[in-house]
């Protein structure tokens, strides 16, 4: 199995757009859960 520069390329950017997302998903995630807790505990 031979694979070229080029195969590789597209492969690694969708990782990194795959990584941003789950990022992002992460902090927005993170951040109701602070909103909730500080919400809750000001109840």
């Amino acid at each position: 199995m031979t694979s070229n520069v080029d195969d590789k390329k597209p492969v690694s950017e969708m990782a990194n757009e795959l990584w941003g997302v789950y990022l992002e998903i992460k902090v927005i995630s993170l951040i109701h859960w602070c909103y909730r807790q500080s919400y809750v505990s000001n109840v």
